[in-house]
C-alpha cells in the first residue's frame, strides 16, 4: 500500500458497532478534536471528515460499497474485539478498491500490536496506538503538510478531560436517535485488576471537572436523552467527585425522563452516599457492579482489591430501595477458580435479587496484564475474537460448555425480567440456584429451546414444563400466568397454562364492578385479566422504569 504524503480533500472514519443501538463515541471525538485543534482548521487545507457508522452485522460488499463511494483519501477504523473480524475482511478489498488511499488503524484491538489479532501488515499504512484524538490530529496535520510520519503513532502527551470536546454539543443530537448515548467522565482506572486493559495503565486517573460534567447532565435532561451510559472504568472511584454528580442527578426537576448508567465499586459506597441514592427518583438512575467472584483467593491472584462482605452489604440495601436497576457481573474462567468455587459465586449473587446477573467469559484482552502470566495459569483462549476462554488449569473445555448453557438459560428467564414472581416461587425447588439453571437448560436444549429464536409463549411453556414434570400445578401456573400479564399486554396466555385463564368474553358484564370494587375510575389503559377465578387489573399505561414491568392495581377474587 501507498505510505506518503498526499493531498487530502476528505478523511472518512469508520465505526463499526456490534449492535445498531449502539454508538461509537471515539470516532466522533477524533473528528471533533481536528475541527478544534488543527493547525489547518479554517485554511485552504482544511478537509472534510466524514463519519460512517456501520454494524457487524451489516454486509461487508454492501460496507464497502458505501466507503468506496466517498472516495477518501484517508480512510480510518476504530477496532475493538467485536469488530476486528468485520475490519479485517473490508481491508482485504479496500486495498483492492482504494489502493491509493491511505488506511489507519486504530483502538484498543490494535494498540499492543497487529500480529494477535492477524491484521496483514500489508493492508493498511498507519497504525496509532493508544488514545487517538491528538495523535489522530496530529497525523492528518503531518500527512496534510508533507511531513515524515513513522508507521506506528503515539501522542506524545495524554490529554486533559477538559480538552476533550464534548461531542453532542458538537454533532447534531439528532444523529444519536435511538441509540445509547455514551459519556466519558474520566480515563484510567486506579485498580489494576489482571485481566482488564487498565490492569496495564500505569497513568494517574484524569477527571472532567465537575462543574463542566453538571453542565453535561443538564444538557441531555434539557434534550431528553433516554439513557446516557458513563463509560467510565470506575465512575465512583473518587467518592465524594461521583457524590456530588449523583446529587446534581438528583435535583434535577421531576420531569427529567433521562436515566443515566454507572459502572461502579459497590465496596466504595458509604453511608451518606448510600442515602442519597435511596432519595434518587425511581429508575433516574441505574447501577453496574462487576462481583466476578466471591473467591477471596481468586480475586487476590487477579490483583483485583474489593471488600465482597460490603459489596453485598451495600447492593442488598440499593435493590432495597426500589429505585435502581441493579446490574451484577460474574466473570466465569478466572485464574484459579474451579467449578465448585465458580457455583458458589454463581448461588452467592443469585441470592441479590439483583435486576440483571450477567455471566461472562473471560477473554483475552492483549495489553492486559493477564497476557503475562497466561501460561502460568494454565489459561487458553480462542484464537479468534473475542478471544473468550476455551479451558484453564481449573476448568476443563466440557465445564466451560455447562456454563455457557447455564448462562443461555439465566438470559432467557432471568435477565428478561418475564418471571420474576415464577422464579421465586420455584427457588430451592431444584437444590441451588446454579444446579436449578443447570438442569433447566439441560431439559431446554432436549426440548431444542436453549439456543437461537424462542417466542414468549413457547419459552413460558418450556418453564412450565420443566417445573411441573409433565403434571398440572394450578399455583405454579396460576403464578407464570401473572407473570406473562406482567410483562405483555396480549391477553392469550400461553398454551399450557390456558387451564387456569377465562377469556375476558365470559365476564364481560362485571368489568364495571370490577373496576367500581377498586375504586378505578378511569379505567383508560387498564387490562382486567382472569386467573384461577379471580380478576386481576393490571396499569398497561406504562412499564415500571425499574423493572420493566406493567404493575397490578388490584384483585378482586371468585368474580361470577
Amino acid at each position: 500500500m501507498k505510505r506518503g504524503c498526499v493531498k487530502i480533500k476528505k478523511v472518512c472514519i469508520c465505526g463499526i458497532n456490534s449492535q445498531y443501538i449502539h454508538s461509537n463515541p471515539a470516532v466522533y471525538s477524533l473528528a471533533a478534536y481536528y475541527y478544534e485543534n488543527s493547525r489547518f482548521s479554517g485554511t485552504d487545507k482544511a478537509f472534510s471528515v466524514t463519519i460512517k457508522e456501520y454494524t457487524v452485522n451489516d454486509i461487508i460488499g454492501n460496507i464497502l460499497l458505501d466507503i468506496a463511494a466517498e472516495r477518501p483519501e484517508v480512510l480510518a477504523f476504530s477496532v475493538y474485539i467485536w469488530n476486528v473480524e468485520t475490519v479485517k475482511k473490508l481491508l482485504s478489498d479496500v486495498s483492492k478498491v482504494l489502493p491509493e488511499t491511505q488506511v489507519v488503524i486504530g483502538g484498543p484491538e490494535v494498540s499492543f500490536g497487529t500480529e494477535h489479532c492477524g491484521i496483514d501488515d500489508n493492508l493498511f499504512d498507519f497504525v496509532i496506538e493508544g488514545e487517538g484524538e491528538l495523535a489522530f490530529t496530529e497525523f492528518l496535520d503531518t500527512l496534510s503538510g508533507e511531513g515524515k510520519l513513522p508507521r506506528k503513532i503515539r501522542a506524545e502527551r495524554l490529554l486533559e478531560m477538559a480538552e476533550i470536546p464534548f461531542i453532542y454539543e458538537v454533532f447534531d443530537l439528532a444523529r444519536f436517535e435511538n441509540r445509547i448515548i455514551y459519556y466519558e467522565t474520566s480515563r484510567g482506572c486506579p485498580f489494576g485488576c489482571s485481566y482488564c486493559l487498565s490492569g496495564g495503565d500505569k497513568s494517574p486517573v484524569r477527571f472532567l471537572p465537575v462543574e463542566t460534567v453538571f453542565r453535561h447532565i443538564d444538557f441531555f435532561a434539557e434534550n431528553n436523552v433516554p439513557l446516557v451510559k458513563f463509560v467510565d472504568r470506575t465512575f465512583n472511584c473518587n467518592p465524594e467527585r461521583a457524590k456530588a454528580i449523583v446529587g446534581k442527578i438528583a435535583s434535577l426537576p421531576e420531569t427529567c425522563r433521562t436515566c443515566f448508567h454507572f459502572e461502579v465499586g459497590a465496596d466504595l459506597f458509604d453511608n451518606d452516599f448510600l442515602g442519597l441514592l435511596a432519595t434518587l427518583p425511581k429508575g433516574r438512575v441505574q447501577i453496574e457492579a462487576g462481583i466476578q467472584s466471591t473467591n477471596n483467593e481468586v480475586l487476590s491472584r487477579c490483583v483485583r482489591k474489593t471488600d465482597n462482605n460490603r459489596v453485598f452489604d451495600n447492593l442488598q440495601k440499593i435493590c432495597s430501595y426500589g429505585n435502581i436497576n441493579v446490574h451484577t457481573d460474574l466473570i466465569a474462567g478466572l485464574p484459579g477458580e474451579n467449578l465448585d468455587s465458580f457455583k458458589n459465586s454463581f448461588n452467592d449473587v443469585y441470592a441479590l435479587r439483583s435486576h440483571q446477573f450477567q455471566l461472562g467469559f473471560l477473554k483475552r484482552l492483549q495489553g492486559a496484564p493477564l497476557c503475562d502470566t497466561e501460561k502460568a495459569d494454565g489459561l487458553v483462549f480462542s484464537e479468534n475474537s473475542p478471544y473468550e476462554i476455551l479451558e484453564s488449569a481449573c476448568l476443563s473445555f466440557g465445564e466451560i460448555t455447562e456454563l455457557k448453557e447455564v448462562e443461555a438459560a439465566l438470559e432467557r428467564y432471568y435477565n428478561s425480567g418475564y418471571y420474576v414472581e415464577t422464579l421465586k416461587r420455584v427457588d430451592g425447588c431444584f437444590g441451588t440456584s446454579y444446579e436449578f439453571y443447570r438442569r433447566l437448560a439441560e431439559y431446554l436444549k432436549g426440548q431444542g429451546l436453549l439456543w437461537g429464536g424462542v417466542s414468549k409463549r413457547r419459552a413460558f411453556d418450556g418453564l412450565y414444563e420443566f417445573c411441573c414434570g409433565g403434571v398440572n400445578d394450578e399455583a405454579l401456573a396460576e403464578t407464570m400466568l401473572l407473570d406473562y400479564f406482567s410483562s405483555d399486554k396480549s391477553e392469550l396466555p400461553p398454551d399450557s397454562l390456558r387451564f387456569v385463564w377465562r377469556h375476558s368474553r365470559a365476564y364481560r358484564n362485571s368489568e364495571s364492578e370490577v373496576y367500581k370494587a377498586l375504586n378505578i375510575d378511569d379505567f383508560a389503559g387498564f387490562g382486567i385479566r382472569y386467573v384461577g377465578g379471580n380478576a386481576y387489573v393490571f396499569d398497561y399505561r406504562g412499564k415500571d422504569p425499574v423493572t420493566g414491568r406493567y404493575s397490578l392495581g388490584g384483585v378482586v377474587e371468585n368474580v361470577k
